[in-house]
């Protein structure tokens, strides 16, 4: 913004976001940990030096995160920014476009040109000779497996079976009786064995669900180990973010109070004190449902 723009224009947003972060007692520096903005671009915004920061983009995304996370309204706040981006002509940093001069003449495009076709020919060549060769190795075969059967052999079925099925086989009284108490023997035990499965998959443990949940609202935001930020963002009393996996995460807010651990839709604990900020609590899904067993 030049310095006319600065003299002319005082658009409130600095003032709104230093009110209300002083009204919570809170420093520019531990502002820039929660939410990972420079404290020297936060201070610009306060003081509405919108040169400092990097683009009119990056300035909108400061400015409502910022008022977000103060509970203030971003959208208002914005609106202020981009009408005076219009107004005053607030600008972002524009870069001349430099042409490319040609390095490789036209003469040597072509030479290229016709290299990579017979380049290309040639695979083709190797190619299809392969595909000949393959097809005749799987046809080769076919000949010499007729020519290995002798024709003097001749299958004949054997006899002993098919006498056996003409004459059914009558089965003395005892060992029938023996026979049917091995089978319903094997009855009960299969019958056992089932409902022991079925006892067992009664009683083994689902796979508990966990959650953080809002008893009333906040801000807060979740990392994953590798630091990727999974939710950011003022959580509202009833919302949760679900841990879908066995890792480790990382959870900053400004009220630790108002967030609780449930697992499988049960309260387990609060995450902390009402009113305490975290900036890097380290937490556990198999830690957190250890809670509740």
């Amino acid at each position: 913004m030049s310095e006319t723009a600065d003299e002319s224009i005082d658009l409130g947003i600095g003032m709104a976001l230093r009110d209300a972060r002083l009204r919570r007692n809170l420093s520019l520096a531990e502002i820039s940990a929660l939410l990972r903005i420079r404290e020297s671009h936060l201070e610009a915004i306060e003081l509405e030096d919108f040169d400092q920061l990097p683009g009119n983009v990056y300035a909108i995304g400061f400015i409502r995160t910022y008022a977000q996370y103060l509970d203030l309204n971003e959208g208002e706040l914005v609106m202020r920014f981009k009408a005076a981006s219009v107004d005053a002509g607030i600008a972002d940093m524009v870069f001349e476009e430099e042409e490319e001069t040609e390095q490789i003449s036209g003469a040597l495009k072509v030479s290229l040109l016709v290299v990579g076709a017979l380049v290309i020919y040639v695979l083709w060549l190797v190619a299809g000779a392969q595909d000949d060769e393959i097809m005749v190795n799987a046809v080769d075969p076919a000949p010499a497996a007729v020519v290995a059967l002798p024709d003097e052999i001749e299958p004949t079925a054997p006899a002993a079976p098919a006498a056996k099925a003409a004459a059914p086989e009558t089965t003395p009284a005892p060992v029938a009786a023996a026979q049917s108490a091995s089978d319903d023997a094997s009855a009960a035990s299969g019958a056992q064995a089932a409902s022991s499965a079925s006892v067992v998959a009664e009683v083994a443990p689902a796979i508990a669900k966990v959650e953080i949940r809002a008893t009333r609202r906040t801000w807060m935001r979740l990392e994953n180990e590798q630091g990727r930020v999974l939710f950011s963002s003022v959580i509202d009393e009833g919302e949760g973010f679900e841990l879908p996996d066995d890792t480790s995460y990382i959870l900053a807010t400004r009220d630790a109070g108002a967030l609780t651990y449930f697992v499988n839709n049960e309260a387990v604990s609060p995450v902390g004190r009402r009113g305490q900020i975290l900036t890097n609590r380290n937490l556990k899904r198999a830690d957190i449902a250890a809670q509740a067993q």
